[in-house]
C-alpha cells in the first residue's frame, strides 16, 4: 500500500535464520520478554542480519530513517478502524516509546485486517472474532496476509503490560484468543519496510507472475 506518498511492502513468506532451532516454528518478538520494540531482539535481527541480506542497490531504495508508530491499546475487542486509530496514537505502557526510527519492522494488525477483500462484515466485527463465522470466511480467509499454519507477529504492543504484543492467530483473529501473546513466544515474522518517495515502478503489473520491477 501507499502511505503518505511512500510505498509499504511486506515480505510474502516467513522469515527465519537458516540453521536455527526455531526455523519451522517462528521467532520471539523479544527474547527477554519485554515489549519495547526499540530494544527488542527481533528489531535487532531484522535491522542487522536480515538487512544485510538485501542487495545494496535495493537498500538504497529503502527509507532507512522511517518513523514507525508504536501506539497500542488495552484490548483486542475492537474493530479494524479502531485498531488503525490506536496504532497511530500515543497510548503505550508506562515508559514505553511512542515511535521508533529505523529500516525494517513488522506489519501492523490493521495491515492484515485491511488486506482483506471482504465486505461490511469486516468493518463491524471485532478483530478478536475474525475466526468466527461469518467473519472467518468473509474476512480472514480473504486477507492475503492470513496464514492458517502459523501465528504471526505484528509491531503493535499491548498497552496494559510489559510483555505482550498483538499477533494474528493462525485461526484468523487478532489478539490473545488462544495464546498469551507473550513477546517471548515463537511466532512467524514478515519483515516490512517503506520505500523512499522517489522510487518508481519500471515495469510489471504487480501480479505474482509479473511482479513490479522498481527503479529510482
Amino acid at each position: 500500500g501507499v502511505f503518505n506518498g511512500q510505498m509499504k511492502i511486506i515480505y510474502w513468506g516467513n522469515y527465519t535464520t537458516a540453521g536455527q532451532f526455531y526455523k519451522n516454528t517462528g521467532m520471539p518478538w523479544d527474547s527477554r520478554n519485554e515489549n519495547d520494540w526499540s530494544q527488542a531482539s527481533l528489531m535487532t535481527e531484522l535491522n542487522t542480519t536480515y538487512w544485510n541480506t538485501i542487495n545494496s542497490t535495493y537498500q538504497n531504495m529503502v527509507d532507512q530513517s522511517h518513523v514507525w508508530k508504536l501506539g497500542g491499546w488495552w484490548t483486542d475487542r475492537i474493530t479494524r478502524a479502531d485498531m488503525y486509530y490506536y496504532e497511530n496514537g500515543t497510548t503505550v505502557y508506562s515508559g514505553r516509546p511512542k515511535t521508533w526510527t529505523g529500516k525494517i519492522a513488522l506489519m501492523y494488525p490493521s495491515d492484515y485486517l485491511y488486506a482483506s477483500s471482504g465486505g461490511s462484515t469486516c468493518d463491524t466485527t471485532n478483530m478478536y472474532d475474525w475466526n468466527e463465522s461469518p467473519a472467518k470466511e468473509e474476512c480472514a480467509e480473504k486477507s492475503w496476509l492470513f496464514n492458517s499454519s502459523r501465528w504471526q507477529w505484528t509491531l503493535t504492543p499491548y498497552a496494559d503490560g510489559l510483555t505482550s504484543a498483538f499477533f494474528v492467530d493462525k485461526t484468523g483473529c487478532v489478539g490473545k484468543k488462544y495464546h498469551t501473546g507473550s513477546v517471548a513466544s515463537m511466532f512467524g515474522v514478515r519483515p516490512v519496510l517503506f520505500l523512499t518517495s522517489d522510487v518508481k515502478i519500471k515495469s510489471g503489473t504487480g501480479a505474482a507472475t509479473d511482479p513490479y520491477i522498481l527503479t529510482k
